[in-house]
């Protein structure tokens, strides 16, 4: 992918390193490393090359996701879990993680690669600041994108409040729940993540799903499975909600072929809509006039920023404002706002 380097784009950054890693000595350094960087490209094997860019910082990295932020998410968990599995066969280290939404700009280093800088790889930075051994906290900004997506994806966080780094700049923290781990003092009251929910759904084919899905998934199938469970009252119920999960229609087809089901009913798909989709009246063309000029200034990640503007939007003027607001260049912000209202004034089928 070609990258303009007079344009801003919002990214999904997620930031980790060794703890404790210029303690050690240069062998111990050169050893963990190694198994880091072959964990990490290992995770990033089945990522697209165009929708992230990844930045070594020696006792770790940095990488931009240019698209759904799930990708960043998922990243992080999976990692995690990879080095955790491996503890008995790898050096001894711990990483700390942060995940954050912000902007950046892609210059292009000595050696012509894209080299990302700006405000949202700080700010990742100094989130994973605040993080312990092997914790992932994730910024107010990052929370507020992917806990849109649907309940399942919000109950995974459990809000850590408000801390203060030495630039005393503030950040709202929120830290990614463990299965079946107790929540931190300050979070916010609720049911914990791992907490088994009440089902009328047979346990059977709840256990015949639990592998397809976890292939379709990844690490957070599990949880989600079991909260989707407590909501749904029937198969069809069940399947329309764990379908509404995965944004790829390939992979939803895969899976509900894989367990042996035919597609939820319209009935069912209507209770239960993907958690993506837009929750308003707003006009079909009003939202894909808005997405392709906001792509002009963020990138890919504009086809989620909208969706998410519209379901909170109360009406037209609404939507337009809370699109433009994600737009922190004030110049570039004025330059959306102006052609939305020229798109506007236009005639229809003009």
């Amino acid at each position: 992918m070609a990258f303009d380097e007079h344009r801003t784009w919002l990214s999904c950054v997620t930031f980790l390193d060794v703890v404790g890693f210029s303690k050690r000595s240069i062998a111990g350094q050169l050893e963990i490393k190694q198994h880091l960087d072959a964990a990490i490209r290992d995770q990033l094997a089945g990522t697209n090359h165009d929708e992230y860019i990844l930045l070594d910082r020696g006792d770790g990295v940095a990488v931009c996701y240019m698209g759904q932020p799930e990708t960043a998410f998922f990243f992080a968990i999976d990692l995690r879990n990879a080095l955790a599995a491996q503890v008995d066969a790898r050096p001894a280290y711990d990483i700390r993680i942060g995940i954050n939404l912000g902007a950046i700009k892609i210059m292009h280093d000595v050696n012509g690669d894209p080299a990302p800088v700006g405000d949202g790889i700080n700010c990742a930075a100094r989130v994973m600041d605040f993080a312990g051994a092997n914790e992932i906290l994730v910024s107010r900004s990052f929370y507020d994108v992917i806990g849109c997506q649907s309940q399942d994806y919000a109950d995974l966080f459990s809000y850590l409040g408000i801390r203060a780094d030495k630039h005393v700049r503030k950040f709202e923290l929120f830290q990614v729940v463990q299965p079946g781990c107790a929540r931190p003092a300050l979070a916010a009251p609720g049911t914990d993540a791992g907490q088994a929910l009440h089902s009328s759904i047979e346990p059977e084919f709840l256990e015949r799903l639990k592998p397809a899905f976890a292939r379709a998934i990844g690490p957070m199938a599990d949880i989600l499975l079991t909260r989707a469970a407590g909501r749904a009252s029937n198969r069809d119920e069940l399947l329309a909600i764990l379908g509404g999960a995965m944004q790829n229609e390939k992979q939803r087809t895969a899976f509900l072929a894989e367990v042996g089901a035919h597609k939820p009913s319209a009935e069912s798909a209507t209770e239960h809509p993907p958690p993506d989709a837009p929750a308003s009246a707003l006009d079909g063309a009003l939202l894909s006039q808005a997405q392709s000029l906001l792509a002009r200034h963020l990138g890919p990640i504009a086809a989620l920023l909208v969706k998410q503007a519209a379901a909170g939007a109360t009406d037209r003027e609404d939507f337009v404002q809370r699109v433009a607001s994600r737009i922190t260049d004030s110049g570039e912000r004025e330059s959306f706002l102006s052609q939305m209202r020229n798109a506007a004034q236009r005639p229809s089928g003009s």
